[in-house]
């Protein structure tokens, strides 16, 4: 997880895949703060993930996937 502190953008978007794919709900509140990311591919692959994990699609409503994860 802590490959979404990383400076390289291809390590933060493989990291998003590997989380999506574990369906790592722990990692949501981790995972919010990129829906705000400049890089807009990284945006989507986080999107991407929260989805996964999910099963929701809240767009890039951090307070709704924040709700959600805390349910």
């Amino acid at each position: 997880v802590s490959l979404l502190s990383h400076k390289a953008l291809a390590l933060k978007r493989a990291a998003c895949e590997c989380l999506g794919r574990m369906k790592s709900k722990k990692s949501v509140p981790m995972l919010v703060p990129l829906l705000k990311h400049p890089e807009a591919d990284l945006q989507k692959t986080a999107l991407w993930a929260l989805q996964q994990i999910s099963g929701k699609d809240f767009g890039n409503k951090a307070d709704e996937w924040l709700r959600w994860h805390a349910e």
